[in-house]
């Protein structure tokens, strides 16, 4: 469903400068909480989708799971994934989160409801279980 393209260069010593060694650090410490929805994942039936509060998610699967990525942090805490059938839905947890998420299928949409302290982060994974459809 897309690259990451990193330009990277080391300085004239070879070292990879400070305000290029951040964001790869940020990067890393995301995918030691993220990597099931990367590595090993395949695209899902349809790219991406938006929530009811107009969020871009982005979608990938593996092992029988589907990952769903917001893109940014949602504008409310309960929210529904658009043009997804969650009638066989069985689970729903966010990745490298402790706390059980609320969810439900509501008119056949899945509908989540975010702890209240969600941690920072570029994009926050949601792991869906069972058989989530696209409607699209």
């Amino acid at each position: 469903n897309g690259n990451l393209l990193i330009g990277i260069g080391p300085d004239p010593s070879g070292r990879i400068p400070t305000e290029q060694r951040a964001p790869l650090e940020g990067l890393g410490e995301w995918m030691a909480i993220n990597g099931e929805a990367i590595y090993g994942s395949r695209p899902w039936t349809v790219p991406g989708t938006k929530t009811s509060e107009d969020t871009e998610v982005r979608f990938t699967a593996g092992d029988g799971m589907v990952y769903a990525m917001l893109i940014e942090a949602p504008g409310r805490q309960r929210f529904r994934l658009r043009d997804t059938d969650a009638s066989d839905v069985t689970g729903v947890r966010l990745l490298g989160c402790d706390e059980a998420l609320q969810w439900d299928r509501r008119g056949g949409s899945l509908e989540v409801t975010l702890p209240e302290r969600l941690a920072v982060s570029a994009a926050h994974v949601l792991a869906i279980e069972g058989s989530l459809r696209s409607r699209s």
